[in-house]
């Protein structure tokens, strides 16, 4: 049997430590309550061993956008905990090299205020004018009590600058506090804790959190300071630990061996034996009511991940490697995401997006022929910041519009732009027609023609109905594309109504008074409306569902005439409301199965919010696929067995893989997540 991989030196010493044959670190001081020091300046306050709540630092950008931190660590001077980082910025995305708005030095210091208080200062200096508040046009920090049941079944009041009291629920029914002065929350039992504000803050309720935002009120000047004091009072003394319990590690032994990620079959706890081989030896993927089957007959369930960019364009080797490890993990069905871009983020050239990578696209088949071998499909998710090149120009309508908005990489991403604009839609499609009817130099087999694809995405994470804001930056952003927009929605009218006397009768009091047939706006509702509350609007929301529905009709037909039978999909997104959420369900309920993506924590004790949400977009008659998600180790046996067991799920891909490895410490973020010893 083949050396397996090898544990990370945080398990072999938790191990120990469980065994007592290290040391711990020295014990904190005995107390019935403690506050102690968390992350950068998070708190966390513990009854004896138990978690009660935790104060959470806030750090946002307008948009909720967020900033890129560094490796700063809290520091304990004088029985203070003290954090700082200069230079802070916020980044619209995690590829933008440079922050949206200007840069902050902050700081956060906490200290003792008594037998049963602490006292927090959030100091912060920007490098330019700024208002600090939030959700209006500023910069929002200060500190959010995450959802704990803790105080769940309580209730809380609202102290305002002005002498107003508000009392209310716990958790806080969303909504929005200026100028709150203090906060108290009782438990069910009617136990206090007490949060005193210098200056009043803003405070925005919502997902069972109170967020507690600094609003000073003036605009702090560059080089400036803004400070904000949080005072918190329990009900009980407690013992203040301002430094994290951060584990000595410096005594242990880190493991490591050439044979760590040695993935060759024959391993006691390999899964590779469970996968048929090869993939496709059972026909095509088929939808079968709310399940997937092959064309034999026989049903299937996926249990799969992600890779993205040019990844699967790797050396054979790495292919292998990177295959051995999912067929022993027993994955079945890897996402290939996002590779119609090029350099690092695809496999195709610069110059034109229709034409593959000649240094890549041979090995872009190889990984397809390494993983059927081994019995694991593959998915294609082709398109994500959709681009558009040199070699398009005279390919779409207003090429000189698209570049103006980004002239570095001709992005067409923003306001899900390629939704409303059938040029762009047509070379999407063409482009993956063009790889669907390569032949693998590989396999020797069209892709087209090999069952080992699975299933085929439309397009990712982007819909036509996640315009919250009414179309108003699609239209600042791309005037042309907009006139175009609307010049259809006024065309479909007059097919609809035939003149403009028959239509002002059916709208009646919500026809836009001064408006000919022909200059009616499209009106789509704002973010979070639950009804169709006018026939402007329905009218609006029914020529955007035509609209997506002809684009996806005319994709499936281009896709189904070179041939290829398996599965499809729509897009895996949401809407902005739930009405448009509605029309964006059917409109994939048409074309294909379900999939969507989550990436919220599974809330063990909340059912219903997080990964757990999902559950409520299946559709009656149609397999359901989570095709990216995540989450820390508690939620891969929670979407198992939750969700591809009680629930019927028909897939899950977790987001996402970069190395061909297991890596011996936690990845950092979503991309990496597949790769942690501990997923």
């Amino acid at each position: 049997m083949k050396p397996q991989s090898i544990l990370p030196a945080r398990y072999i010493a938790a191990a120990l430590l469980a065994c007592g044959l290290v040391h711990a670190a020295p014990a904190a001081p005995k107390a019935e309550w403690s506050i102690i020091g968390a992350e950068r300046a998070d708190l966390v306050i513990v009854e004896r061993s138990t978690p009660r709540f935790r104060l959470e630092a806030l750090r946002v950008g307008h948009g909720w956008i967020h900033p890129k931190l560094g490796a700063s660590k809290p520091v304990v001077e004088n029985g203070r905990r003290i954090w700082e980082e200069k230079g802070v910025g916020f980044y619209k995305s995690w590829w933008d090299k440079e922050p949206t708005g200007g840069r902050h030095d902050l700081r956060v210091e906490v200290v003792s205020a008594g037998a049963n208080a602490v006292r927090i200062e959030l100091q912060a200096r920007p490098d330019h004018e700024q208002v600090y508040s939030f959700p209006n046009d500023g910069v929002g920090l200060g500190f959010k009590i995450v959802k704990s049941p803790y105080f769940k079944g309580g209730d809380c009041r609202l102290e305002l600058s002005d002498g107003k009291v508000l009392d209310k629920p716990y958790p806080l029914p969303r909504d929005g506090h200026g100028k709150v002065k203090s906060l108290q929350i009782k438990t069910a039992a009617g136990v206090p804790t007490t949060f005193s504000f210098d200056p009043p803050v803003f405070i925005h309720a919502d997902n069972d959190e109170v967020r507690m935002f600094a609003a000073p009120g003036d605009k702090t000047a560059a080089g400036g300071v803004m400070k904000q004091t949080i005072v918190v009072t329990l009900a009980q003394p407690f013992a203040f630990e301002p430094a994290n319990r951060w584990v000595d590690t410096a005594n242990w032994i880190v493991l490591d061996h050439p044979a760590a990620n040695d993935f060759s079959p024959g391993s006691v706890i390999g899964a590779e034996e469970w996968l048929e081989k090869p993939a496709g030896k059972h026909g095509w993927l088929k939808m079968d009511g709310d399940r997937f089957v092959f064309t034999d007959g026989t049903p299937v369930k996926f249990w799969g991940s992600n890779i993205s960019w040019n990844h699967m364009a790797c050396a054979p080797e790495v292919a292998d490697q990177w295959n051995d490890k999912w067929a022993k993990l027993g994955v079945n069905l890897v996402r290939l995401h996002k590779f119609l871009d090029h350099e690092w983020a695809g496999i195709m050239t610069r110059e034109d997006h229709m034409v593959p990578n000649p240094n890549l696209i041979g090995k872009f088949d190889y990984f397809h022929a390494s993983a059927k071998k081994r019995g694991i499909y593959l998915a294609w998710s082709a398109s994500y910041r959709f681009k558009v090149t040199p070699a398009d120009k005279d390919k779409v309508w207003f090429y000189d519009e698209i570049v103006a908005n980004d002239p570095k990489e001709m992005g067409t991403y923003e306001y899900h732009m390629k939704s409303y604009a059938p040029d762009l839609q047509d070379l999407l499609i063409a482009q993956t027609i063009n790889l669907l009817t390569r032949t693998n130099s590989v396999t020797g087999i069209r892709y087209a023609d090999d069952p080992a694809l699975a299933y085929i995405e439309l397009h990712n994470e982007e819909d036509i109905f996640m315009a919250h804001d009414d179309h108003r930056g699609l239209e600042k952003a791309y005037p042309k594309y907009f006139a175009a927009f609307q010049q259809r929605f006024n065309d479909w009218l007059k097919k609809k109504y035939g003149t403009q006397e028959a239509l002002q009768k059916a709208w009646g009091t919500h026809y836009p008074q001064g408006k000919d047939l022909g200059e009616i706006r499209p009106r789509y509702p704002s973010w979070g409306v639950t009804n169709i509350v006018d026939p402007y609007m329905a009218d609006t929301m029914k020529f955007m569902y035509d609209e997506q529905l002809s684009f996806y009709q005319r994709f499936v037909k281009a896709i189904r005439a070179t041939g290829y039978q398996g599965a499809i999909c729509g897009s895996c997104w949401q809407a902005s409301n739930w009405p448009g959420h509605l029309l964006n369900t059917l409109t994939d309920y048409e074309v294909g199965f379900i999939d969507r993506h989550n990436y919220a924590p599974t809330f063990l004790d909340n059912p219903g919010v997080g990964n757990f949400s999902v559950g409520f977009q299946q559709v009656k008659n149609r397999p359901f696929n989570l095709s990216e998600w995540g989450g820390g180790p508690v939620d891969v046996p929670t979407v198992a067995i939750y969700g591809l067991g009680l629930q019927g799920w028909d897939a899950s891909c977790q987001f996402s893989s970069t190395k061909p490895t297991i890596l011996n410490k936690m990845g950092r973020d979503c991309n990496s997540c597949c790769d942690d010893f501990i997923q």
